[in-house]
């Protein structure tokens, strides 16, 4: 198996206040539209949170495929909790399109620093200014 096939763990860590724009989660492959043509499937894929609805949460899934039509967020982009090995993470490519899902399938892993989440909040209202 790849690395990145692997459920990931549940974190034995909480952050305050449940469920909130600009945060990192593992999402499981199967409940999103993005990347479920891949030619090599993986289980579960990073998603960002955009906007939480009650116990739904609207995510942006992510790729570490580099696409001209995404946004860069780098590896550093994120803030993971203390005792994750960060050695192993890459460079994410945010996905335009907001997808829906239950904050029950979802594994927070840490929260977007200000300026990565500014940045996808100004890059989310021009592509809507564009339309």
């Amino acid at each position: 198996m790849h690395l990145f096939q692997l459920r990931p763990q549940k974190p034995t860590w909480r952050s305050p206040g449940g469920a909130a724009p600009g945060r990192c989660y593992w999402a499981p492959q199967s409940s999103l539209f993005f990347g479920d043509d891949r030619h090599e499937s993986v289980a579960w894929r990073r998603v960002i949170s955009w906007a939480v609805r009650g116990n739904l949460v609207h995510v942006f899934p992510t790729t570490t495929k580099k696409c001209n039509d995404f946004l860069l967020v780098d590896r550093s982009g994120c803030t993971l909790p203390p005792h994750t090995a960060q050695r192993n993470e890459r460079d994410s490519y945010v996905c335009p399109r907001v997808e829906v899902l239950p904050m029950s399938e979802l594994i927070e892993v840490g929260v977007l620093h200000e300026s990565a989440w500014q940045a996808i909040v100004q890059w989310k209202r021009q592509r809507e200014e564009r339309r």
